[in-house]
């Protein structure tokens, strides 16, 4: 990943990551205290990889789902660049992605990743 920003670029982003960081903040304060500790618990459990990247695709947060299906532990993973989950043949990938996700786009993936399984994620701003 390139990062080779200017001052006004990561500014930028910075700012945007930060009025992100607040909306979740203001949801999750919205939902009240026992709606959040449902979904924090709803995360938690889930046998699905639950994961969070920040805007420069730098993993943030890691369920046990994730542990269970990718074989990191979360404090293996998480500041770790998202792409060490990307077949090798993906990692170009994630400099568009991101720029979605920036742009506040919504990206539903669903490839074959070589194996006999199929992979599908979800990316959202």
């Amino acid at each position: 990943m390139e990062n080779n920003k200017d001052n006004h670029g990561a500014s930028t982003v910075g700012g945007l990551a930060q009025r992100v960081y607040a909306g979740v903040r203001a949801t999750i304060g919205s939902l009240g205290q026992s709606h959040s500790q449902e979904l924090a618990a709803i995360v938690a459990s889930s046998d699905d990889a639950i994961i969070s990247k920040d805007l420069d695709g730098v993993i943030a947060t890691w369920n046990k789902g994730a542990e269970k299906i990718f074989g990191y532990t979360a404090s293996e993973a998480i500041g770790q660049p998202i792409s060490i989950l990307f077949p090798a043949d993906w990692i170009d990938d994630e400099a568009s992605i991101l720029a979605r996700i920036r742009s506040g786009e919504r990206i539903d993936i669903m490839r074959q990743c070589g194996k006999p399984r199929m992979v599908s994620a979800s990316t959202s701003p």
